[in-house]
C-alpha cells in the first residue's frame, strides 16, 4: 500500500474513538472450518408422500455415553445430498438426543425414538415436537404401526407403549412380556410382534396380552423382525436367521452363508437384505439363496437399510456413514454428503498444517486444505477409536487407539513418517493393550506412551517407538492420559486408581489421589503447576501447585475436564462435555465461557496449531479454530496490542498506523512485537481493512 501520513491517520483514529463511531462488531471467537462426512447412523426411514429418506445420527458427548447428541438428516434427491432437520430435537434434548429409531406411519407422520422419548413431525420433518405424555423420557428403540392406526413404541428397558391418537399420548402395553428390554417391532394382520434382548419373540393379537412366540428359535436375543411383502415373517437373532409362514406359531432356521449372528433383515429394492458378522447378503428368491451383496459398502459395521419407491436402497453403518445402491442393493457407493455425525475425540495440527481428526468409531480423517475436504485414514486405522494423537520434536506422528473387538484387546501405538498418510503399528513390548492413550517426547527419539490393561501403565522407547519397555508403576493400572514435565517427571490419569506420578529424580512412583474419578487430560504451566481434568465423579479440573497435592478448582463449571491446554502466557483452555470451552487467565481460580461461534457445547480436544491459532473439536461439531492467533512469532499474540505493553488502548494508535504505513519502521521501533498483531480482521494482511476492527477493539475496551 502507499505510504500514509502517520499524523493524519492517527488523528482520524483518535476522532473515531472519541466519537465511538460504530465499527465492525467483534467476530465470534471460533470459526468452524470443516467436518468429516459420515458417522454413526443407527436409523433409517422412507416417507412415500414426499419421496424423502431420513437418517438418524448419534454421537457421544461424553466418553461413557451418559450424554448423547444426535441429528435427523433428510434427503429430497434420493440420497445425493442431505440436510440436518433435527435442530428442534437438539434444542429440547441437548444431552440425551441420540436418535435410536425412525418410523413413518401410514398417515405420513414421522417418529423419532431418542434417549429422551419420542419426537414426531407432522410436516415431513421440517419441525419436531416431543411427545412423551404417558411415556416420559424413556429411550425408544423401535416403532410399529398396525392396520388400525395404532402406534407402538418399544423402549430399551421399560417394555412396549401404544398410542391410539397418532402419538399425542401413550399407554404402557407390556402385559404378558417376561422381559421389558425391547429391540424391535413388526406388524402383521391383526397382530403385533415384539423382539426382546433376552426373551425372544412375543405376539399380541388384537387387545390381548403378549405371549411368547419362540417355537423353533434357539436364541432369545432378537435383533430385527420383518414381515415381508410375501407374508413370511423373519427374525434376525444371535442364533442366525429364522422364518415363519404360520404367523409366528412356529419358526424354522433359514439356511445361508450367515455367521452365528444375523444383525438385521429388511426388504428393500425388491429383495431381502440381511447382515451377518459385518457382511451383507441379498436374496431375490424369497430367502432360498443369499449371495454376498456388499460390493462398495466400505464398512464392516452395517446397521440398517431402507428402500425408496424408485428402487434405490440406502444402508447405514455404525462407523462410516451412509451408502446408496442404485441397482437394488447389488453394489454400493458412499453417499454421506451433508451428514456430519462424528465424535472427534482427538485432534492434531501437524507442523506442515495438516489436520488429523481422530474419531470415536471411524478411525482417522486427514485434511491438507484447512478442513475443506477430508480423506479417511488407511485401512489399518479404519473403524478404530483414536484415543491419542501427537507429533514428536523430530516430525514423526504418533497415534493410539482404544479397541476391544469381540472381547479381545486390540489397542496399538502407531507411527506415521509421511505426515499421516500411512501408519505402522508399534507393538513390540506392549502386548495385549486395549488402549494406548497418550504420548510424550524428548529428543532424540525418546518416546513415552501410556496404555490401559494387559498391562497398563507407562512404556518407554529409545528408538522412536520401535521397541518398548514398561517402566511402571508396579501395579497393572489402566492409564488414560500422559504428561511429561520439563524436569522429566511423568504423570498419568487412571480409571479409579488415582493420578500417578513418576519422579525422575528418584525413579519412584507416587499415588497422588483422586481415585474417585477417571482422568482424561493433564497439563502444566510455566510455574510447574499441574492441572488434571476429571469426569463427572469429581468437580471437573483439579490443580496441584506443587505438582503433588491436588485440590478442586471450585470455579470450574460442569463436571468434566475432557481437554486441557495451557498457552505460553499460562492462559488455560478447558473442554467439557456440556459446557463448551472454558478459559482461565488467573491460574484456574476463575473461568469464563469461550463458546461464541461453536456449533456444539461438547469439546474433546484442544490444540495450538503451528499457525498460532487455537483448534478444537467435539461431537457433531467438526473442527473449529480461533479466528485470531494465540501466538505471533515466538511470543503471545495480543491482537491490536501494537506496543506490546499488555494492554490495548490509545497508546497503540500511533504504532498501529506505523505498522500500516511502514512495516520495516514498525519492526525497528518495536523489535519485541509482531506485525501480525495489526492484522485485526485476521485475513492474513495488514492493510486499511484492519482500521475499523482496530477502532472497534479500542471502543470496546
Amino acid at each position: 500500500m502507499s505510504r500514509l501520513s502517520v499524523a493524519r491517520v492517527s488523528a482520524r483514529l483518535l476522532l473515531l474513538v472519541a466519537l465511538a463511531v460504530p465499527a465492525l462488531a467483534p467476530a465470534d471467537f471460533w470459526l468452524p472450518i470443516g467436518n468429516p462426512p459420515g458417522g454413526v447412523l443407527p436409523a433409517l426411514a422412507y416417507r412415500p408422500a414426499s419421496d424423502a429418506v431420513f437418517v438418524g445420527a448419534f454421537w457421544n458427548l461424553s466418553y461413557n455415553s451418559i450424554y448423547t447428541g444426535g441429528a435427523v438428516y433428510r434427503s429430497l434427491d434420493h440420497g445425493a445430498t442431505w440436510t440436518d432437520v433435527g435442530a428442534d430435537i437438539r434444542a429440547v434434548a441437548p444431552t440425551r438426543g441420540r436418535i435410536r429409531a425412525l418410523g413413518v406411519s401410514p398417515a405420513g407422520d414421522i417418529f423419532a425414538g431418542t434417549d429422551s422419548g419420542v419426537f414426531r413431525s407432522l410436516d415431513g420433518g421440517d419441525h419436531w415436537v416431543q411427545s412423551t405424555t404417558g411415556l416420559g423420557l424413556l429411550a425408544v428403540r423401535a416403532f410399529g404401526f398396525d392396520s388400525g392406526g395404532a402406534v407402538y413404541a418399544a423402549t430399551d428397558q421399560n417394555g412396549v407403549f401404544v398410542s391410539f391418537n397418532g402419538g399425542a399420548n401413550w399407554t404402557a402395553n407390556s402385559s404378558g412380556l417376561t422381559s421389558l428390554r425391547m429391540t424391535t417391532l413388526a406388524a402383521g394382520p391383526g397382530y403385533m410382534l415384539a423382539g426382546t434382548q433376552d426373551a425372544g419373540v412375543f405376539k399380541r393379537v388384537g387387545g390381548a396380552a403378549w405371549s411368547a412366540a419362540n417355537s423353533g428359535i434357539a436364541a432369545l436375543r432378537i435383533h430385527k423382525l420383518l414381515r415381508a411383502s410375501s407374508g413370511t415373517l423373519y427374525a434376525a437373532s444371535d442364533a442366525g436367521l429364522y422364518s415363519s409362514t404360520t404367523d409366528a406359531a412356529t419358526w424354522l432356521p433359514v439356511a445361508g452363508p450367515f455367521g452365528p449372528t444375523v444383525g438385521t433383515i429388511v426388504e428393500a429394492g425388491g429383495a431381502l437384505i440381511a447382515t451377518s458378522n459385518g457382511a451383507i447378503f441379498r436374496s431375490t428368491d424369497g430367502g432360498q439363496t443369499w449371495p454376498a451383496s456388499g460390493s462398495g459398502f466400505d464398512s464392516t459395521r452395517p446397521a440398517t437399510f431402507v428402500g425408496d419407491a424408485g428402487g434405490g436402497v440406502y444402508g447405514t453403518s455404525s462407523d462410516r456413514g451412509l451408502f446408496r445402491s442404485l441397482d437394488g442393493g447389488q453394489t454400493w457407493a458412499e453417499a454421506s454428503s451433508g451428514i456430519h455425525a462424528h465424535a472427534i475425540h482427538r485432534l492434531l495440527v501437524t507442523s506442515s498444517g495438516t489436520i488429523l481428526a481422530g474419531t470415536f468409531t471411524s478411525g482417522l480423517f486427514r485434511s491438507t486444505d484447512g478442513g475443506a475436504t477430508w480423506q479417511l485414514s488407511p485401512a489399518n486405522l479404519a473403524g478404530r477409536f483414536i484415543f491419542a494423537l501427537a507429533e514428536s520434536p523430530w516430525g514423526d506422528l504418533y497415534a493410539g487407539n482404544y479397541t476391544i473387538a469381540e472381547g479381545q484387546s486390540d489397542g496399538h501405538a502407531w507411527r506415521s513418517q509421511d505426515d499421516g498418510q500411512s501408519w505402522q503399528a508399534l507393538d513390540s513390548g506392549i502386548p495385549g493393550a486395549a488402549m494406548v492413550s497418550g504420548f510424550a517426547f524428548a529428543t532424540p527419539q525418546q518416546v513415552w506412551c501410556s496404555a490401559a490393561w494387559n498391562p497398563g501403565g507407562v512404556f518407554s522407547s529409545a528408538a522412536g517407538g520401535a521397541l518398548w519397555s514398561r517402566i511402571g508403576p508396579p501395579e497393572n493400572i489402566p492409564a488414560y492420559c500422559l504428561l511429561r514435565r520439563q524436569n522429566g517427571d511423568l504423570y498419568f490419569g487412571t480409571e479409579g486408581r488415582g493420578v500417578r506420578r513418576f519422579e525422575a529424580a528418584t525413579g519412584s512412583w507416587q499415588d497422588l489421589g483422586l481415585s474417585a474419578s477417571q482422568q482424561f487430560a493433564l497439563a502444566a504451566n510455566s510455574q510447574a503447576h499441574v492441572f488434571v481434568g476429571n469426569d463427572r465423579h469429581l468437580a471437573g479440573v483439579y490443580r496441584a501447585l506443587d505438582g503433588v497435592a491436588f485440590s478442586a478448582l471450585a470455579g470450574f463449571p460442569g463436571n468434566e475436564g475432557y481437554a486441557l491446554l495451557v498457552l505460553p502466557n499460562d492462559d488455560i483452555y478447558a473442554g467439557t462435555a456440556t459446557n463448551g470451552i472454558q478459559l482461565s487467565q488467573d491460574n484456574g481460580d476463575t473461568w469464563a465461557p469461550m463458546n461464541s461461534g461453536i456449533p456444539s457445547q461438547s469439546c474433546f480436544s484442544l490444540v495450538l496449531g503451528p499457525d498460532g491459532h487455537l483448534y478444537g473439536s467435539g461431537s457433531g461439531a467438526g473442527v473449529f479454530r480461533s479466528r485470531r492467533k494465540m501466538i505471533c512469532g515466538s511470543g503471545v499474540c495480543v491482537i491490536a496490542d501494537m506496543n506490546c505493553d499488555g494492554a490495548v488502548d490509545i497508546l497503540d494508535i500511533n504504532p498501529f498506523v506505523l505498522a500500516l504505513s511502514d512495516a520495516a519502521a514498525y519492526a525497528a521501533a518495536f523489535p519485541d512485537c509482531s506485525l501480525a498483531n495489526a492484522d485485526v480482521n485476521d485475513d492474513g494482511s495488514v492493510d486499511v481493512l484492519d482500521i475499523n476492527p482496530f477502532v472497534a477493539l479500542l471502543v470496546e475496551r
